[in-house]
């Protein structure tokens, strides 16, 4: 039965010279679930609870940035993919031997 995946989304490093002040993420799961965050310049890796979807739903991220007057960036970075279950399952326990009797 597939399960629900969960993620977060690693941010690319700023531009020195970009005039940063803030940054938006839009995250759409299939075609239902979207959610915007704000992140710092400083941001490396948004994590959030929400970011969980259905094995095999398609994830599609847009990010901009902003200037501290509110401009944002011409061209959004886009970034599409599935989530896909890569978790392998726990390792089993070592089996053991019962003896049941002599013969």
């Amino acid at each position: 039965m597939p399960g629900q995946i969960t993620f977060s989304v690693q941010l690319p490093p700023v531009p020195a010279n970009g005039d940063v002040d803030s940054g938006e993420l839009t995250v759409k799961i299939g075609d239902d679930l979207e959610f915007n965050r704000t992140f710092a310049p400083s941001d490396s890796l948004i994590v959030d609870e929400a970011f969980v979807g259905p094995q095999g739903a398609t994830v599609h991220l847009s990010m901009v940035y902003i200037d501290d007057a509110g401009n944002r960036s011409a061209n959004p970075a886009v970034f599409d993919g599935t989530l896909l279950d890569t978790v392998p399952p726990a390792d089993p326990a070592a089996p053991s031997l019962v003896i049941t009797g002599e013969v």
